[in-house]
């Protein structure tokens, strides 16, 4: 965006507007000479001139508020640089209070980066916060502050010299003599002002120029070949008196006030050459800069909240949908174990028919009674015949028609021995039809269901055991 310039010149103030290719400028109704009247004058022409689209400042100014000096330094990059330029410009007491610098590197044809030498232009730091104060009032950011040679640049581009070889600039710019030493790169190695307000005489203003070329040739170490004039003193160029080799060339008219204003518009606040402290110039593009990041941190955080509670509702119902499919397996699970217990009770029940079928088959307790004369030895007696269906295994799974047997007796002689006839006995019963297995018999000490006493005494036996 197109910056809105101040210039004071030699006692004149201008405010130039951008407006697209062209640009529109302003004067103050009383002349300025000192920073009092500047405060006074500005402010009423930033409070009442027309504004332009844009709210950031330019001042630019040729008064000696604002001191050029050529530095040597160590050969450093960026910060380190401006750091020992500021404690050479310290030390060489070139003001006595607290200031700020604007740098511009110099660097030579066929010199390697970062350069050695710099211009430095000096401004007192108090002046310069009570000019942000001001036109902070205005409702306007003051971005930066410059001395008038920077808007000579395009002037200098349009020399046609060598690109090394240095050259005298002198112009007139309103009511001020300009002297430029620079080259057609655009590099600025040293400049001055002097007031021609007074009408100075041709011979006074051929001193300053020759003054001048003496400074760059003492303390610049500068040989210079050209004096470039503009239109406006081209009566210097009579009886000039510069010595050998060096020439004179009358160029185009001068520039005015406004015109160094325009050239101006779109310069950086962030050029090293600005005098105007980075934390004051820049504070609005940080004040950009901290909103924007502000704004993406709010979206980041809306997003985030967005994102989590997306997940938290994609989580609690995945949670419900669990639950609910948890409730649907339980249903089923007791759906599945009635089934299972339905499914028992018929199986128990067909084991019970099968039970009931088989005794209308083949009656248990029939068959063993009518088998009694085939299986009983002739020499025992039966006194006792038990037949009982075993409760445990018919109401197993499967259940079975067992069938417990106790048979018990003695012998028909009491002298005939007892255990060949319960061997006997227990043979015959093994056999089909009957298969009864013995669980305990007379004359075996394996335990077994619980016996009488007198049925282990003489002559008489006993005989338990079960269905197959």
């Amino acid at each position: 965006m197109a910056l809105r310039v101040v210039v004071w010149v030699q006692g004149d103030l201008y405010l130039v507007d951008p407006a697209g290719s062209q640009a529109r400028s302003q004067e103050a109704s009383h002349s300025v000479s000192t920073p009092e009247e500047l405060a006074v004058e500005l402010r009423v022409l930033l409070s009442q001139g027309k504004r332009g689209s844009s709210k950031s400042v330019l001042f630019v100014t040729d008064s000696q508020l604002l001191l050029p000096a050529l530095e040597e330094v160590p050969p450093a990059d960026g910060k380190l640089a401006a750091k020992l330029l500021a404690k050479r410009v310290e030390k060489a007491k070139l003001i006595n209070e607290a200031f700020s610098l604007g740098i511009q590197p110099i660097v030579q044809p066929g010199d390697k980066a970062p350069p050695r030498r710099y211009l430095v232009t000096v401004g007192p730091l108090a002046w310069m916060k009570q000019l942000d104060a001001l036109v902070t009032e205005t409702g306007h950011i003051l971005v930066g502050v410059l001395p008038l040679a920077v808007g000579l640049r395009p002037q200098l581009k349009q020399v046609s010299s060598p690109a090394g070889q240095p050259f005298l600039m002198v112009l007139g710019i309103e009511k001020a003599l300009y002297q430029v030493v620079g080259r057609s790169d655009g590099t600025i190695l040293f400049y001055r002002s002097l007031s021609m307000a007074g009408g100075g005489t041709v011979d006074s203003l051929q001193r300053e120029v020759r003054r001048t070329l003496l400074f760059a040739e003492q303390k610049l170490n500068l040989k210079i070949p050209l004096i470039l004039l503009s239109q406006e003193l081209e009566a210097l160029q009579a009886g000039m008196e510069l010595g050998e080799g060096v020439g004179v060339q009358i160029m185009g008219r001068g520039i005015t006030g406004p015109g160094v204003g325009a050239s101006l518009a779109r310069f950086s606040p962030s050029s090293l050459e600005n005098v105007l402290p980075r934390e004051i110039a820049l504070r609005e593009r940080t004040r950009r800069w901290r909103m924007a990041l502000n704004l993406g941190l709010v979206g980041m955080i809306a997003f985030t909240v967005a994102w989590v509670a997306t997940k938290s509702v994609e989580h609690y119902s995945l949670i419900a949908r669990c639950l609910k499919e948890e409730g649907f397996r339980r249903a089923e699970q007791v759906s599945v174990e009635r089934l299972q217990n339905e499914l028992r009770e018929y199986f128990r029940d067909a084991d019970g028919v099968r039970v009931v079928e088989e005794e209308i088959q083949v009656p248990v307790a029939e068959l063993i009674l009518r088998g009694l004369p085939e299986f009983l030895p002739g020499g025992l007696a039966l006194n006792r015949c038990q037949i009982v269906l075993d409760d445990k295994a018919a109401g197993g799974s499967p259940s079975q028609p067992i069938y417990l047997v106790r048979l018990e007796g003695r012998t028909r002689n009491q002298n005939e021995a007892v255990l060949p006839l319960v061997a006997k006995l227990r043979e015959n019963l093994e056999k089909k039809p009957w298969e009864i297995m013995a669980d305990a018999a007379s004359g075996e000490a394996r335990a077994g269901p619980e016996v009488a006493a007198e049925l282990k005494g003489p002559g008489r036996f006993y005989f338990y055991g079960h269905t197959r």
